[in-house]
């Protein structure tokens, strides 16, 4: 029973001293009786220092409490708890195979040298030349030969080089073919292709030469049909 008036005056004590201030627990102090008095000077004490300690706590989380700055001297260090982070390094953010300034480089495979191109061989020391021509159903004036003749003259080149499959050709050897030349002119039809030299390829290779052969367009406008030969001779 004791115990529980000892708590109600103190906390009566501790009403007082909020709402009134620290004189008036002072006189309430005094008209308790005579045997709580120590009690009550204990439970004082107790009151007082708590009173400061909701004091100072009231003034700290008070909203019109001012929080100091924190300061920085003047040799520019600053506290490590607001230290910012370093940066990342070069070295950190730089895959490690690469460098700066230096481009990445690619593997490249190995590849042989190409071989240089074998010059062509050299022409036949030989003389080539019309030696006859026909032109079915005529004219075989010289105005209807003469551009047969200049078309084809051009590919004695190519024809000298044919000349080289020849097997022991004699000092002069002739070729001949028959010529069908479309009526509006252009490329030939090439066939009966005849000579005595012997040689793997010769005969292919001198049509082939006769196919290339871009001819003017007859005079008549009709197709023509002309049997050519060409002599080889040896200088």
């Amino acid at each position: 029973m004791a115990h529980w008036r000892t708590f109600a005056y103190t906390f009566r004590i501790r009403q007082e001293f909020v709402i009134r201030g620290p004189g008036v627990v002072g006189n309430f102090a005094q008209a308790v009786r005579p045997r709580y008095r120590r009690r009550m000077r204990a439970c004082l004490l107790f009151v007082l220092l708590a009173g400061c300690a909701d004091s100072g706590a009231s003034k700290a989380l008070s909203p019109d409490a001012t929080v100091s700055a924190p300061t920085f001297s003047r040799t520019g260090s600053v506290p490590s708890a607001v230290a910012p982070a370093a940066a990342p390094t070069a070295s950190a953010v730089m895959p490690p195979s690469a460098s700066a300034g230096a481009e990445p480089t690619v593997a490249v495979p190995d590849v042989p040298p190409l071989e240089p191109s074998k010059p062509p061989a050299p022409l036949p020391d030989v003389e080539v030349r019309n030696v006859g021509m026909h032109v079915g159903g005529g004219p075989n004036d010289n105005a209807t030969k003469r551009p047969i003749r200049d078309a084809v003259k051009p590919h004695f080149d190519a024809m000298r080089a044919c000349y080289a499959k020849a097997l022991s050709p004699k000092k002069a050897e002739t070729f001949g073919v028959d010529i069908r030349i479309p009526g509006d002119g252009g490329l030939a039809k090439i066939s009966k292709p005849r000579t005595a030299m012997k040689g793997e390829g010769l005969a292919g290779c001198m049509v082939e030469a006769f196919e290339k052969v871009e001819f003017q367009r007859p005079r008549k406008g009709l197709p023509m049909t002309v049997s050519f030969s060409v002599e080889f001779r040896k200088k």
